[in-house]
């Protein structure tokens, strides 16, 4: 798994070949809802259209300042940015 970001987006990489991560939890540093611009899941790129293009909330509960909370399936690039206000 790696995520950072980086000018304004969020990536995040899962590179197990067999394991999904559901409910895992990216530390942001903008508290705003966030939006996926990008994820290889895409039928468009192969994959199986699994991941939701709705809106993520910044908010995980019992997590000490904004993150966000993802469904990782394997073998996955996300690109994720913060939606203005």
């Amino acid at each position: 798994m790696l995520a950072f970001e980086h000018g304004g987006l969020v990536f995040v990489f899962n590179f197990d070949l067999q394991t999904t991560h559901a409910d895992y939890v990216i530390p942001v540093s903008v508290g705003r809802d966030h939006e996926v611009l990008f994820t290889t899941d895409d039928e468009a790129y192969g994959g199986f259209g699994n991941i939701s293009h709705t809106p993520c909330s910044a908010y995980v509960p019992g997590h000490e300042g904004p993150a966000l909370s993802l469904c990782l399936p394997p073998r996955i690039v996300m690109v994720l940015r913060s939606i203005a206000e």
